[in-house]
């Protein structure tokens, strides 16, 4: 069966994955590229990728130097790079666990030589990888860290790292019980990019010019995320549910479904304009998805049935409304742009209950932090 990423858990991650990038950065967030706080965190990948290139010198390999020790030597040069941290190469766990000894072995002795340049030959100069892989495991081991770094290295628009131990863990919050961890094949390793791929499309969605290897930096530093109660209790309480429910909880995340259902019930039309097509008429939350509690999201005090202008004014922070249910419009709308948007300070809400008054006390907080800020 082939696993995929799960759009919820992936859209409560990146949402909570950006508003920690934007406080942590002081910016906003559109792209891997250029955010100082992701850079700071990542960026080494992409100079790793061309020191190691330049260092692997593949366009200078010949057949006739297989054996001789120089695509060995090449290699070693390419993995003991002081800012390659995706394994240890180094002397940290003694000379019998650097991962790469029969590589460095075989840049200062003919033992195995021929065999591993041979490998490492047709890694680089051959489109055969699935053979070259699994030449790889009978040749290295089924040392999956090491092996995905010379593969990385070989096209990293095709190829990332692999960690098992973090990636096993970031995976199933994604909704993918995939693990790595003592998998080490080509079947999996397929499978991995296949998960990380996936990644990338969904990011492209939400970001400009996404790579693979951004969305493997992306799956990384989700492990890292603080584990606000709102996200992750929405997360356990999402896969605690079968897969009928799972829809029905995804619905109401995008305030449709049984959700939607329940605020129509409660407000049978526009909960400002009166406005009776309810076809077009939207179920906002208030206090927003992302930084509510599971019982919190569902609840139908916490939804206004709105036009899409309302509700897009809502969300964006360009209206509040006070203890009383009076419409306040900030002031960074023009009068032009309140006219355009149907916007005049005589709304109000049409009713309100003591069960709206927590949601909407937390909406003019925000409210107010929001101009506070700017």
């Amino acid at each position: 069966m082939t696993i995929h990423i799960a759009p919820f858990p992936f859209k409560e991650l990146f949402l909570q994955f950006k508003a920690d990038v934007e406080k942590r950065s002081g910016m906003p967030f559109h792209s891997f590229k250029g955010n100082k706080y992701t850079d700071d965190q990542e960026g080494f990948k992409d100079s790793l990728f061309k020191s190691a290139g330049k260092a692997l010198a593949i366009e200078t390999w010949k057949p006739e130097d297989i054996g001789t020790g120089k695509i060995a030597k090449h290699t070693v040069e390419a993995i003991e790079l002081p800012y390659n941290n995706f394994f240890a190469w180094d002397l940290r766990y003694g000379s019998e666990g650097r991962l790469h000894k029969v590589i460095l072995n075989a840049a200062t002795e003919e033992k195995n030589r021929l065999e591993v340049e041979s490998c490492l030959y047709d890694i680089y100069r051959t489109d055969e990888d699935e053979a070259a892989y699994t030449q790889a495991i009978r040749v290295f081991g089924k040392k999956y860290p090491l092996l995905a770094y010379l593969f990385f290295l070989k096209d990293c628009s095709r190829y990332v790292p692999v960690e098992p131990q973090a990636f096993d863990y970031v995976f199933p919050l994604f909704g993918a019980e995939f693990k790595t961890a003592g998998q080490c094949s080509w079947k999996n390793y397929s499978e991995f990019i296949g998960l990380i791929s996936e990644l990338r499309d969904m990011l492209a969605e939400n970001l400009d010019e996404v790579t693979l290897l951004d969305a493997h930096s992306f799956a990384w530093m989700v492990r890292d995320l603080p584990k606000t109660d709102s996200v992750f209790s929405r997360l356990q309480e999402y896969f605690s549910l079968g897969p009928k429910d799972r829809l029905a909880f995804t619905k109401a995340r995008n305030g449709q479904g049984p959700y939607r259902q329940r605020v129509l019930e409660f407000w049978q039309t526009c909960a400002v304009t009166g406005c009776s097509k309810q076809s077009i008429l939207e179920a906002a939350h208030i206090k927003p998805w992302r930084a509510g509690t599971a019982q919190e999201c569902f609840s139908f005090y916490n939804g206004l049935l709105l036009t899409p202008n309302l509700h897009q004014c809502l969300d964006k922070g360009y209206i509040t409304f006070s203890e009383t249910g009076e419409m306040l419009i900030s002031d960074r709308l023009s009068n032009a742009d309140c006219k355009a948007l149907g916007l005049e300070k005589t709304m109000r809400l049409r009713m309100l209950e003591p069960g709206h008054k927590p949601f909407l006390d937390y909406h003019r907080t925000w409210y107010a932090e929001l101009h506070a800020s700017k």
